[in-house]
C-alpha cells in the first residue's frame, strides 16, 4: 500500500498544539502535550511516545502590545524576567476496536523564573558597625529555585464517529475524544531565591520567596477538570486537512485557586513529501478565561504574577511540524509553535515559541 506510514505520522502537530495536559490554564502554562490524536492507525493495538519540549519567555507584554520593565515597576514591586518550561510527557494508549480507543497522558515538569525587584538601593552593615549602601537603580534581580516534579495525570477516550470513503478519493473520519485531568501533580510548591551583592568582605546573599510558588510555576493544579475535544480529519493521498476544537472546563483545588477554562480552534493541512517524510502547519486560535484566587492563597499584589488579574487573554499561534518515518512502526518528530498575536489580561510575560521533539512506536 503506497505511502503507508501516513496513517502514524500526524502525531507530531498534535504534540504541540492539544493543550489538553496542561498543568494550568494560564497563558504561561498552557503546554500543548503529546496526544498524537491522528495517529490513525487501524492495524496496530498499542501507541507510545515521549515528547521533551521547551518553552522560554523573556519580556511582558499588557493587551497587545510590549512594555519594559521600568513601566511595570510602578504597579508592581516584583516582576519576572525570565521564564523557561522544560516538559517531558509519556502518552501512552490502546485501540479497543478500530472505533474506540483509550489513553492516559502524563508530564514532568520543570519551571525556572527570574524576578527582578524594585529597591532602590541596599543598606546593610559590615564590621565594626561600617554601614554599606549599594545603589541598584532600576531594582535588583534574583533567581528562583526551579519548580519541577509529575504533572497531572489526563484520563481520555476517543470514538470515531464518523468513517467514510477511501484515502485514494477522499476519506473523511470525525473522532469525538473526552477526557479527565487529575489533579495528581503538585499544587502546593513553595517558592524560594536568592541575589547576591557585593561588598568589601566578600559577597553577601539575601534570600527571597516564601509562601506557595506562582501559580504558573506549579507542576499541576490541584484541580479535576473535564476536556472535550472534537476533530474533523480529511485525507487524499499524500494530503490531509484536519479541524480541532477543544474546551476544557476548569475547577477549584483543595486552596481556592481556579484556573480559567481554556478553548482552542484550530487548522493543520499536511502533505506526505516522502514515504518517511510529512510535513504539517497550520494555525490555532486560543481563548483562556481569568483565573480565580478565592481565598487569596496564592495571591500577592505586588508580584506580577502572583495577581490573579493577570492571566487569561486571547492568542494565535502557528505550527510547522516534521514527522520522519524512517523505521516501521516508529516515527520522530520535531516541531515550534510561533506566536502570532495575543491580547493578555493585565500585564503578563509575552508569550514565546515552544519547541518539541520526541518518539513515538505502535505495536
Amino acid at each position: 500500500m503506497p505511502f503507508r506510514h501516513r496513517t502514524q505520522t500526524c502525531s507530531t502537530v498534535f504534540a504541540l498544539i492539544l493543550p489538553v495536559a496542561v498543568s494550568a490554564a494560564e497563558s504561561c502554562c498552557d503546554w500543548p502535550d503529546l496526544r498524537d490524536a491522528h495517529a490513525e492507525s487501524d492495524d496496530s493495538r498499542f501507541r507510545v511516545g515521549v515528547t521533551y519540549g521547551y518553552s522560554q519567555m523573556d519580556s511582558l507584554q499588557t493587551g497587545t502590545r510590549s512594555i519594559s520593565q521600568r513601566q511595570a515597576r510602578s504597579d508592581y514591586d516584583q516582576r519576572p524576567t525570565e521564564m523557561t518550561t522544560h516538559r517531558i510527557t509519556t502518552r501512552a494508549a490502546l485501540a479497543l476496536s478500530p472505533r474506540y480507543e483509550v489513553g492516559l497522558t502524563l508530564p514532568w515538569v520543570r519551571n525556572t523564573m527570574t524576578m527582578q525587584s524594585f529597591m532602590s538601593d541596599h543598606t546593610m552593615c559590615g564590621d565594626k558597625g561600617i554601614f554599606i549602601r549599594e545603589t541598584q537603580g532600576n531594582g535588583y534581580r534574583h533567581k528562583m529555585d526551579p519548580v519541577e516534579g509529575w504533572g497531572d495525570l489526563v484520563l481520555d477516550a476517543s470514538f470515531r464517529l464518523l468513517d467514510e470513503g477511501e484515502a485514494a478519493t477522499g476519506l473523511h473520519r470525525v473522532y469525538l475524544r473526552p477526557g479527565l485531568k487529575t489533579p495528581t501533580g503538585d499544587y502546593k510548591a513553595t517558592s524560594s531565591g536568592t541575589h547576591t551583592i557585593r561588598t568589601p568582605w566578600g559577597p553577601h546573599t539575601m534570600k527571597h520567596g516564601g509562601g506557595y510558588a506562582d501559580p504558573c510555576m506549579q507542576p499541576g493544579t490541584g484541580s479535576w477538570d473535564p476536556l472535550a475535544q472534537l476533530d474533523y480529519v480529511y485525507r487524499r493521498d499524500r494530503f490531509a486537512l484536519a479541524l480541532s476544537g477543544d474546551y476544557q472546563l476548569t475547577t477549584s483545588n483543595s486552596l481556592g485557586y481556579e484556573y480559567g477554562d481554556a478553548a482552542s480552534l484550530g487548522v493543520y493541512p499536511s502533505c506526505q513529501l516522502l514515504r518517511w517524510l510529512t510535513l504539517t502547519a497550520g494555525i490555532r486560535y486560543r481563548n483562556i478565561a481569568s483565573s480565580d484566587d478565592a481565598d487569596g492563597r496564592y495571591t500577592d499584589r505586588k508580584d506580577l504574577t502572583k495577581d490573579p488579574a493577570n492571566t487569561g487573554g486571547d492568542y494565535a499561534d502557528a505550527i510547522l511540524a516534521l514527522d520522519l518515518a524512517l523505521v516501521r512502526d516508529v516515527v520522530l518528530y520535531a516541531g515550534v509553535s510561533l506566536p502570532v498575536w495575543s491580547d493578555v489580561n493585565g500585564i503578563q510575560m509575552e508569550p514565546s515559541e515552544l519547541y518539541t521533539c520526541g518518539l513515538a512506536a505502535r505495536f
